[in-house]
């Protein structure tokens, strides 16, 4: 009898652990793990199985955010491009500002579109904090907003320090960076250089 009461407490505790650990999970904490040591056996199993839950989130999160990074690249890149090729056209200066006009509405959309992607999948990690490279962060930037500098006549350069990795809230870092580089490439006069 005093057996069957020892192993329901023991099996109300493990139950307890793993209910605590899926309420911190669900609230973001994607590396919250039962602790202690474990003996082989079914609460042994129920800990592996639990803790295989925040381990796809993660990976799935690493894979949304990677997707739409990629995306960005290969879509914001060409855009900026034509925007600047715009500018060689002669003779249809009328045509050319709409065109650019919508095209920057267009690539402001786009980052709209991402930073929601960015949101929703941070939403599984916690979002806020988290370490990530710095340094990619600025070479995208720099590669997104140098057709735009160059349209302007801007002389755009970089001194990007590789391998440069923060904790922060990556989509806030992205989003003062291309405010930044946004500004610049405005408010700075022809044939100045853009830093």
């Amino acid at each position: 009898m005093a057996a069957r009461a020892t192993l329901r407490l023991a099996a109300r505790s493990v139950m307890g652990q793993v209910s605590d650990l899926a309420d911190r999970v669900a609230e973001g904490a994607l590396d919250a793990r039962l602790s202690g040591v474990r003996s082989n056996d079914a609460s042994c199993l129920l800990e592996s199985h639990v803790h295989a839950i925040p381990d796809r989130i993660q990976k799935l999160s690493r894979a949304t955010h990677r997707l739409s990074d990629t995306i960005a690249h290969e879509l914001r890149t060409p855009l900026n491009r034509m925007l600047q090729k715009l500018s060689r056209i002669g003779g249809h200066e009328d045509l050319t500002a709409e065109l650019k006009a919508e095209m920057r509405q267009a690539i402001r959309m786009f980052d709209s579109l991402l930073d929601i992607i960015h949101a929703e999948a941070d939403q599984g990690t916690g979002g806020g904090p988290m370490p990530f490279e710095l340094s990619a962060v600025a070479q995208a930037g720099r590669e997104l907003y140098e057709p735009l500098a160059e349209d302007k006549g801007l002389i755009p350069k970089a001194d990007i320090a590789p391998g440069l990795r923060v904790l922060r809230d990556r989509n806030l870092i992205a989003q003062m960076l291309s405010n930044l580089l946004d500004n610049a490439n405005k408010y700075c006069a022809a044939a100045t250089g853009l830093t």
